[in-house]
């Protein structure tokens, strides 16, 4: 069963503290003035960079289906929030 997080604040958050699977992550409203969604793997932004997505550009749906080793954080930054859900497993 998968789980999820919503992060809609400039922010950031140890999504998983443990092995996992970063499943997939939906915009559901987008961000403004630079806003910036970044993945690790770990337990802070000194793990492994996943991803770095510009949250500015468009609604929708990005699938990764990767397996985090060290767990997941999650740093949502500059301008405005956008409203993004972090499905894991």
């Amino acid at each position: 069963m998968y789980q999820f997080e919503n992060m809609a604040d400039i922010a950031e958050s140890v999504i998983v503290n443990r092995p996992g699977k970063l499943i997939s992550v939906t915009i559901n409203q987008k961000g403004a003035t630079g806003n910036k969604l970044s993945l690790w793997d770990g337990a802070d932004a000194n793990g492994r960079e996943i991803a770095a997505i510009d949250t500015t550009v468009s609604l929708g749906n990005f699938d990764f289906n990767v397996v985090c080793m060290k767990g997941l954080f999650a740093k949502m930054a500059t301008g405005t929030a956008a409203n993004v859900t972090i499905i894991y497993d």
